[in-house]
Parts: structure tokens; sequence; C-alpha cells
């Protein structure tokens, strides 16, 4: 905190720490906060609220004379030595908060910086439930999560919420002369190492500095906010004199700040609906401090949720830094933070955050510097003097903060939102102009949420419901859109982690329960991982260290991660036409179709049946382009074209417009028997669209009757096709992605012969970028990259020369 303001503020009005407490009864206020884990959710936690020492009335005894002044020793008269001051320095008990700005109700605590006027400034600690301990809370791999209510601080105002390293007890048993503790707010300390009249709560004779570790969760108004770690070289509270009181000394003053408009995100935070965080209505603010695998803090990010959405920290867009959302080492390194890097960084400031840390909260302005460092030049919008606390009193004449639901716990256990909806591609629309039917000629009932309930018409007495394999009974029909198994990626934080989900439609005797085929998840995950076939694993944990072997035939879990080896962090192709085909690389359990037929057969290839059939293509007529480009032409039987017989399949109707959809593909696998032959393999249908509970109970894991020989290649690209049109959710939910594209490009210039050639591009694209190229609808696939394929820079090229590289 910049609290050199406060010099000529409230604190040069009061006293500071008096030694010995009065008789007048301390009425703490009650603030219920919340203790969380992902497993139970939210479990409502009792705490009370305490003044700083030095806002209470404080007098010598025996008159109305102050203890000291802030930024000075004790007054030499009351305390000579220590002894003498806690005998001769009166602290009386706060019993009426409100008037000091402070009330809360619930979980609400309002902290107003004038009252009739005069200023308050109040700045108040947690305590535990006996109210005579601080909360000292360990965030190091934890989250933090409040609400915040800020439209009442304009430019100039400072509604802070931040930890210092402050002792548990309020330092009182550091000496038999500390006699308040924390049950009177005393022992603040803070990165600034600012000189007080008391050290917790002993009269500091030297004059020594009080510094601690200090970390700036919150520093905000309306118009921009600000993070900064201050990290010092001493545990605890210590005192400082001389060269170690400076800049250079043992804390770093100045922190490795975070400040979007400083990072030239300007239109990320402000007032109104313009900005993505709109500082006139309540959001929620959520702060995670992440770790690596042996405990130390790496990073640290913000998210904001507002409207039941979440909105994730911009990446920075200036030269210098690593094109990141989230503050590590390297970032501060690039932004000049040198003394937070001399003291140690990001896991010194962890290693105090472990130990535990006073959680503050306060408002205030700067009579000094009028809060420029926040809100003003580059940090932020407001103009030279808008920050003048004359001019502040023009704009607001009762400035004020809110914090409430102030929540602790597991990471991604603190909030929840509305993710992003992994929808899948939608039936086409003569589905729904059907009034109630579905593609099956089922019933669709609505209810009043606005769910879909479906129900069995007639058909569920007129058709025999398959059992090859695993299909799903008759009786069996579950909400499988609900019913998923969840793909994440561990490069990024839940829930912007999710790749894509597969409902539970593969049946396991041996655990009496569902899941999805293991060899159909880990291909898909490894498809988008750019093939990563081999190097590609799925582990139940988002650590990496419970890896799925080969033997488990069917996934259990709802979560796996899905890794490749040497990167963590791999980018994803954000699309089919984006997909380089693997040729001569295609799994080994991705055999050739063993249900041979004759070309052009004319009979549904899964009923086998001859009427209402029409002709499909594996890789559809729309990716002529992406056919060519790969080559595909080399796998038909001679012509070289997208419509070769080896890449036309004969379906009924109601499968052909599912097929469309990416409601099914069809997958090998391995089966006991099949119209009493034995098989090795067998392709079957497997459903990925698990809004359809019907249509799964018909026709999942029902054989191809009928395949083309030498269509192993079509069938595997169709599958792909299939997998990239469920990866729009992750692409589009508001934050950049690593991604790799093939593409071709013209030769360069001095080569003799003009041709094209092929590469595989790695690129990082902000949320902007992704949305324009792939937020189309369910079945547009990135149209407007064609024309980049022949190019040698593209637009998203243009836009940022020499981001060509993984970045982030």
């Amino acid at each position: 905190m910049k609290y050199l303001s406060l010099l000529s503020s409230v604190l040069l009005l009061q006293g500071v720490v008096a030694q010995t407490a009065d008789n007048t009864k301390e009425n703490h206020p009650k603030l219920e906060t919340y203790r969380c884990t992902k497993a139970k959710g939210c479990k409502k936690h009792t705490n009370y609220i305490v003044a700083d020492a030095s806002s209470h009335n404080i007098r010598q005894k025996g008159t109305n004379l102050n203890c000291g002044d802030w930024g000075s020793k004790p007054n030499s008269t009351a305390c000579p030595d220590e002894a003498s001051c806690a005998k001769n320095c009166i602290l009386e008990g706060m019993s009426d908060y409100a008037s000091f700005g402070v009330t809360t109700s619930g979980n609400k605590l309002r902290l107003q910086h004038l009252i009739d006027g005069k200023m308050v400034s109040p700045r108040v600690y947690l305590l535990e439930e006996n109210k005579k301990k601080y909360e000292m809370l360990k965030l190091t791999g934890s989250e933090f999560a409040f609400d915040v209510e800020t439209e009442k601080l304009p430019c100039g105002m400072n509604g802070a919420l931040y930890l210092s390293e402050m002792p548990q007890d309020g330092g009182k048993s550091t000496s038999k002369n500390s006699k308040t503790g924390a049950y009177y707010g005393s022992g603040y300390c803070d990165a600034q190492c600012y000189v007080t009249p008391f050290i917790n709560g002993v009269g500091n004779i030297k004059g020594e500095g009080v510094c601690c570790n200090e970390m700036d969760i919150w520093e905000a108004n309306s118009r921009s906010t600000h993070i900064a770690p201050h990290p010092c070289t001493k545990p605890g509270l210590v005192g400082c004199t001389g060269e170690d009181c400076t800049k250079s000394g043992i804390c770093d003053k100045s922190g490795c700040g975070w400040n979007h408009y400083r990072n030239n995100v300007t239109s990320f935070y402000g007032r109104g609906k313009q900005f993505k965080v709109d500082t006139t209505r309540k959001f929620t603010v959520v702060s995670q401090f992440v770790t690596d695998k042996s405990g130390t803090l790496t990073e640290m990010h913000r998210h904001y949720v507002q409207d039941n959405k979440l909105i994730e920290s911009a990446v920075v867009n200036i030269q210098g830094p690593p094109k990141i959302n989230f503050i590590n080492d390297e970032y501060c390194k690039a932004t000049y933070a040198d003394d937070y890097m001399r003291i140690g960084g990001t896991s010194v400031m962890g290693d105090a955050m472990t130990r535990g840390m006073v959680l503050a909260m306060s408002v205030w302005w700067s009579e000094g510097d009028f809060m420029k460092w926040l809100d003003g030049g580059e940090a932020g919008p407001c103009s030279a003097t808008e920050g003048d606390p004359k001019n502040i009193v023009k704009v607001q004449p009762n400035p004020e903060v809110t914090f409430s639901n102030i929540r602790i716990g597991e990471i991604n256990s603190t909030f929840s939102v509305k993710t992003p909806a992994h929808e899948q591609p939608a039936l086409v629309d003569f589905i729904s102009n059907n009034h109630n039917k579905n593609v099956m000629g089922l019933r669709v009932q609505k209810s009043p949420n606005s769910q879909q309930q479906l129900h069995l018409s007639h058909l569920e007495s007129h058709i025999k419901m398959p059992r090859s394999l695993s299909a799903v009974s008759s009786l069996e029909i579950r909400d499988l859109n609900r019913d998923q198994v969840r793909f994440y990626h561990p490069g990024y934080l839940k829930p912007l982690n999710l790749l894509f989900c597969l409902p539970r439609v593969d049946y396991s005797p041996a655990e009496g329960t569902w899941g999805v085929h293991y060899l159909t998840a880990l291909t898909a995950c490894q498809i988008i991982a750019n093939n990563a076939f081999g190097k590609g694993k799925l582990a139940r944990d988002e650590k990496g260290k419970d890896i799925v072997s080969g033997d488990e035939k069917i996934l259990l879990q709802r979560d796996y991660w899905f890794f490749v080896e040497g990167d963590e962090r791999y980018p994803v192709v954000p699309s089919f036409k984006d997909w380089q085909f693997p040729h001569d690389k295609l799994p080994e359990w991705w055999v050739s179709p063993s249900s041979a037929t004759t070309l052009h057969s004319k009979r549904c290839a899964v009923t086998n049946t001859s009427y209402a059939f029409t002709w499909a293509h594996l890789i559809p007529r729309e990716e002529q382009q992406w056919f060519s480009k790969n080559g595909m032409g080399l796998y038909g039987g001679g012509s070289h074209t997208i419509d070769d017989p080896h890449n036309i399949l004969p379906l009924k109707a109601d499968l052909y417009v599912c097929f469309d959809q990416s409601v099914f593909a069809l997958i090998p696998k391995i089966s006991g028997s099949s119209n009493g032959v034995e098989a090795s393999s067998q392709y079957v249908l497997h459903v990925l669209d698990g809004r359809e509970a019907e249509f799964t109970a018909l026709y999942q894991n029902r054989p191809v009757e009928t395949l083309v020989e030498g269509s192993r290649e079509y069938l595997f690209a169709r599958f792909a096709w299939s997998i990239f049109s469920f990866l729009k959710p992750f692409l589009t939910s508001g934050v950049g992605r690593r991604v790799v594209r093939f593409r071709l490009r013209a030769a360069d210039e001095e080569d003799e012969e003009e041709h094209l050639v092929s590469e595989m591009q790695n690129v990082f694209l902000d949320s902007r970028k992704l949305d324009s190229l792939y937020g189309g609808g369910p079945r547009k696939r990135a149209v407007s990259l064609e024309s980049s394929y022949v190019d040698v820079e593209d637009e998203w090229d243009d836009e940022h020369p020499g981001r060509t590289e993984m970045e982030g």
C-alpha cells in the first residue's frame, strides 16, 4: 500500500497505538466469510472485524494529548522508554464502528471514507471468531474471491484489499509492555517500512521503520485497478533503520504491478457496459495463487465474474513482456520490477503466503499525489487533478467501497459460473421446424426451464433396440447431455481448459456403469493436439501422474487431462481446415474395414436397408480445398476427386442428417462377434452428440454392415472432421489460445520454379481473433481462413508481425 499520503491524512490527527486499553467496550462487527472445497462447496465461517489500533481514540493518561504521530517516534515525554510508554498511553475501545465508517451486514463490509464530511479513512483487519487473534490466511496454492462495489470510488480513491504478514496476536507476545494485541488492531506492518510510534504495540523508542511482506490483491477505484506483490528479505514483522528502510532495502516497495491500463488494454475495466468489467455494478474478483509440483508459488492469476460470466484478465499488449495474462517472474523481469527480482520474486512472496498473512481492507485518498500511480497517466484515464480530494467530493460527496462474499479455498472452488456451453452442433433446421418431433419422430416436450425432456413414442414397442457390443438399452434412456466425460488441457486453468466432452455411451459390464471408449477419446485428443499419436496420453489427474494405460477399454471417470510428452502447454489445431492429414501415421487400431462391399451399393451402410437412403460423403464436399491440399485423392480408386466412390457412403435419410451434423462417427472397435461371424475389429456407429438419447438407444455401437474396402483414410478424416466441430467453445471462451495451423504458401521468390510449399504455423491468437476466425455458426468452419492457405502472410500476421511462434 502506498500510504505516504496518510502523513497528511487522518493518522496525523490521531495517535498511533497506545499501550494499555481502557475499560471502553470494543464492539467488533461480525462478518460472515466462507471456506470452500471443490467436493463440498462453500461453508459459512464466522469472523470479526477490528479497526487498526491507530484509529482508536489514543491519549496520554489523564490528558487528551496523543502519544505520537505517524512517521515519527512516540512522544518523548510520555514515552522516554518502553515501560513508561505502556503506563502513560491509553487506548480507548471502539464501541461504535459505524461512526468510524465501518458497518457489516451478514457477509458484507461497508467502508466509508467520510462521515458527515469528516474524514475517517478506515483500515480494518479480519479476526478469528475468538476475537483474540487475526485470521491467518495461507493462500499459496489456493484461491481467494470476493465481491466488490466500486461505483462510489471515483478518480483518486482507493478501495484496497490486501495481505500483511502481521503477527497473529498483534505482537502481544513479543514484549511484556505490549498490552493491546490483535483484539485492538495492533501489529500493522507493510512493505513500505514506515516509521510509526509503536511496533507490535511497544513504544518505538529507536524510531525504526516497520516492515513486512505485503500482497496487494486489490487496489482499485471505478476507473482503474492494480495488483502487486511486495516481498521482503526477512519473514514476519521486522524493524529497519537507514538503508534497510529505503527502496533498495529489505522490502520491495514498488512491487511487481499488474494494471490493465499500463498493459495497453484500456477497454477492459471501467465505468459502463462498454468495458469487459463494468465497475458501476457489483462484480466478483477471483485471485489464484498457482504453485509448481513442489508447492512453490510461480504464478498469480486474476479472473472476474459479472452477470454470471467468467472474464479472464486480458493478455499483455505492450512490447517486452511475454504475451500472458498473469503475473510470473518472467513478466516481472520484463516490466523492470528489479527490486522484486532482487529479493527473490514470486517464490519469496509465496513463502510469506505459506506462513500466513492477515487480511486488511481500507478506503483512502491521497492528498500528496492524488493517487495518479493508480489511475492517472499510463496507469489509467484520470487527469492530473481529478484525484485531488477537493475534486473527489464534487464528483462523489460520500466515497465508499463494499466488500462481500469473501471466499477462500481450493483453486476453482470459490466461484461458480455457467461455463462456456459445450453445445454440440444443432440438428438441421427441419428438426426444430417440425414442432414437437425430433429427427427420430419421437415426441419432445419443453419443460418450464426450456430444457428438452425426451419421451419414447410408439416406436418403443415396434423397434427392437440393438444390443451389438454394448448398445444402450431401451430401458436406459439417460440425459446424455449431462452424463458426459470431460477432457481438459493442462496448460490452462479451469473452467477455461475444457477441450470437449463426450457422452457416456459405452457400457462396462465389469464395473456395471457407463463410460467412453478409450481409444476413441484418446485419438480425438491426439488429433486436436496436432496428431500427437504415440506421445499424447490421457491422465486421471491434472498433474499427469496417473496415466491411463492401454489396457483400459472404457473411461469411467468424469474428468481426464490430455498431456503431450515434453509440452504441457501444447498448441491445438483449431479447425479441420487447419489440420494436416497424418499420411502413413494413422493409429494402429484404426484398421481397414473388414466388411467390404461393392462400389455404388444402394443399401444403407448401417441398417443394410434399401429404402429412403441418400449418398453421404465421408470427407464432406464443402472441404474440397482441404481434400486437395492434403492429397486425399491418393486413397481413391483413381479419380483423385472428392466424389470418388471410396469417399461415398449410402445412409438412410435420418442417419444422413445426423452424420452431417457430427452426431456420430464410424469407429473400429473390437467385438466378440457380429451376425455369428467372429471378428477381431469391426466398424460401428459411435455417438458423439449426447443430446439425442433415443438415437443413442437405437444406434450406439451398431455394426456398420457395408463399407467400401480402401476407405480407411477417408473414415479417419471424417472422424477428425466431426471432432473439430466440438472444439468451438474452447476456442471462443474469451481467452487467447496457442494454435497450430497447416497451410500452403508461395515458395520463396529466389526459387526457380513457381510452386507451393507446406508448413505448420505455430501462433498465439487472442480472444478477438479467435472469435473472428472460429466464432461462426455450427457449420461455419473458419471459412474466413480460405484465402490464407496460399498467402505468404495472413491477416493476423499482418496485424502482429513477428508473432509466429508460441507465446505466453
